[in-house]
């Protein structure tokens, strides 16, 4: 069996200033992501968790952003309100044979999101 994780941390302040830009939001989101947070109001703790889930993949991978955008990684969510990654079709591709498990959390201050990959030799 092969596990790969990933964790990352983004301070709301810096996303709240971030998120001042309609065009930052909308290259950050997919669509799915974008109508979701939308109805909730843009709420700046859920977009820098659903970023850091983005750069936790990325860190995962061991890639980085390389090949793909931030648009291609989704946080969505289960009718319970479990998070899950949804990814671009390239992405499922590449990531092909592995199951994914992202788990998010923040404080006043920070969001967190680690995500776990696991495959089966």
């Amino acid at each position: 069996m092969l596990v790969q994780t990933g964790i990352d941390a983004v301070e709301l302040s810096r996303m709240e200033k971030s998120m001042q830009s309609a065009h930052f939001v909308k290259r950050i989101l997919g669509k799915q992501e974008y109508t979701y947070y939308r109805e909730k109001g843009f709420p700046v703790e859920s977009i820098a968790a659903a970023w850091a889930a983005k750069e936790a993949f990325s860190k995962c991978l061991g890639t980085g952003f390389r090949g793909f955008s931030l648009s291609d990684v989704q946080v969505l969510h289960t009718p319970l309100g479990k998070p899950y990654l949804f990814l671009s079709e390239e992405l499922q591709a590449q990531t092909e044979g592995w199951s994914l498990d992202v788990s998010l959390t923040h404080t006043k201050e920070l969001a967190m999101a680690v995500v776990v990959a696991i495959k089966e030799d």
